[in-house]
């Protein structure tokens, strides 16, 4: 399912804008290849989302260590929050994990949708504030 979608997605130039800084659209080994790097040594995740009573596949997200992609693919539902969501979960994942830091390897000055951070870090508290 992952990739029926995505093949599309990285087609979309305002996706790829954000993306990648105006670059060409990726062909379908190009999408392939990518996800089979992202998925060696960390976990691939679809993102879902119910619309009209069906689940449809509007993005997808990656938990490593060192970087931590999340595309919403499918623009209807863009700038939503839907991001700000996947990236809560992501974050308590790798908080499960033991993980002290996830790492963002790019973000453009012009990507106003992604957080603007290089690096996420958290610290674990032995009482609760």
């Amino acid at each position: 399912m992952l990739m029926s979608n995505a093949r599309w997605w990285y087609r979309d130039p305002e996706l790829l804008h954000y993306l990648e800084g105006d670059a060409d659209p990726y062909n379908k080994r190009q999408v392939r290849g990518m996800y089979a790097r992202l998925g060696d040594g960390g976990d691939v995740f679809i993102i879902e989302v119910e619309d009209a009573g069906k689940w449809i596949a509007v993005g997808a997200a990656v938990l490593r260590a060192d970087t931590l992609p999340i595309v919403i693919g499918d623009p209807r539902f863009r700038s939503r929050g839907l991001g700000s969501v996947v990236l809560a979960d992501l974050i308590q994942r790798a908080q499960s994990r033991g993980w002290a830091e996830l790492n963002v390897r790019k973000v453009f000055d012009y990507n106003e949708r992604s957080p603007a951070a290089v690096s996420l870090r958290w610290v674990q508290r032995s009482q609760p504030r």
